[in-house]
Formats: structure tokens, sequence, C-alpha cells
């Protein structure tokens, strides 16, 4: 890992911030984004984000979502938090999907799991498809 050294100028006003996010990931408000190049079933992608000390990606707001959208490929599927549980559609943070944020997916027995493409769809989860992965950007403050 390469180490670096950050200063505060004499411009720069006391008390700034700044947030970080490591290599390859992307920078969207105060959470960092990576996506995948490879494919994967949920479960796995899930596990894969775990490892990176970040989640699965959960969709905060139409906000969040518009950025998702235009930071993907058309027709290009990921994986994202969002699984179906007890008769609804559960974030992996525990939370429910918000139906008047978005549209509630059309689940079947066979889709259980949630991605993104131009909107959040269901799927089954044993499909492969890449994912994105969220957590929180580093904050410094000088």
């Amino acid at each position: 890992m390469k180490s670096q050294t950050f200063r505060r100028s004499r411009s720069s006003p006391v008390n700034s911030t700044c947030r970080l996010c490591p290599g390859h990931w992307n920078l969207h408000r105060d959470k960092c984004y990576w996506k995948s190049q490879h494919v994967k079933t949920w479960n796995q992608s899930r596990d894969d984000c775990l490892r990176k000390n970040a989640e699965l990606l959960v969709i905060q707001d139409k906000e969040e979502m518009e950025f998702i959208k235009q930071s993907i490929e058309d027709k290009i599927t990921y994986w994202i938090g969002l699984a179906f549980s007890v008769k609804k559609w559960m974030w992996v943070t525990g939370t429910q999907l918000d139906q008047n944020l978005f549209d509630e997916p059309i689940y079947t027995p066979n889709n259980k799991c949630g991605a993104v493409r131009h909107k959040i769809l269901s799927e089954d989860c044993t499909t492969e498809f890449k994912w994105m992965c969220k957590k929180k950007s580093i904050t410094l403050s000088f």
C-alpha cells in the first residue's frame, strides 16, 4: 500500500474536510462506490462486498438512484443489496424497501434478489451478474 502525506495550504480555510475513497472506488456525496468487472451470484456478490468492509449496494433515495443509473453501462445488470424475505423486499441493512421512493420489483418464487439496470428489478439469486458495493468515505479534517 502506498503512503501519502496531505498538507493544508495556507489558503485553505481552517476546519476544512476532505472525503477519500480507496483506489478503484468512486466518491459520491459521503459514500464510496465500487463496480465489479466480473459476475457472481447474489450471495457471492454480498460476501465479496463484506470482504471489502462494505455492503452490497443499498439505494437510499431517488438522487442516488439517478447517480447509479448514470454510473452503469446500458443493458448491464448489477446485483444490489435487496432481497425478498417474509413477504416483503428488505435491504441488507435490515430496512424495508420504501415503495414511495421506488416501484416494488415484481416478485416470483424464483426471483428473490434485487438488481438494478434502468430500474430496480427482481432476479433469480443464482444468476450471475456484476455487482456494486458501497461504504462510507474516509473524512479527513485539517
